[in-house]
């Protein structure tokens, strides 16, 4: 990591171990290390499924699928959590790589879905 993202993360908690990976215009968010076998086993087992917002696509349960389905506001807060990371890495979504999340943004999303879920 080049000083700048290490300080970077260091003024936000910490790398949080997730990432959004950007791939032919489509934001994912996945962790980043040794989880990353655990969270694709789950996705595999159908435990874990991915929701589709606009641009983006966020693991949620399948459990919970129809809920997100559902409620438009919590698919609006989570987008725009999204892009605020693009934003802030000085990225895009026609910017193909990986963009950090720091444990403040994972923590900030948490909060938007525990307050519009």
């Amino acid at each position: 990591m080049m000083l700048e993202n290490m300080l970077e993360s260091l003024k936000h908690g910490g790398f949080s171990g997730w990432v959004i990976r950007v791939w032919d215009c489509k934001g994912t968010l996945m962790p980043y290390d040794d989880q990353t076998y655990e969270f694709e086993k789950r996705i595999e087992n159908g435990e874990i499924v991915m929701f589709r917002i606009g641009n983006f696509e966020i693991p949620i349960l399948k459990s919970d699928y129809e809920k997100w389905e559902k409620n438009k506001k919590l698919q609006k807060k989570v987008e725009a959590w999204f892009w605020s990371i693009l934003k802030a890495r000085g990225g895009g979504i026609n910017i193909s790589g990986f963009y950090w999340v720091y444990n403040k943004e994972l923590e900030r999303l948490n909060r938007i879905i525990a307050k519009y879920s």
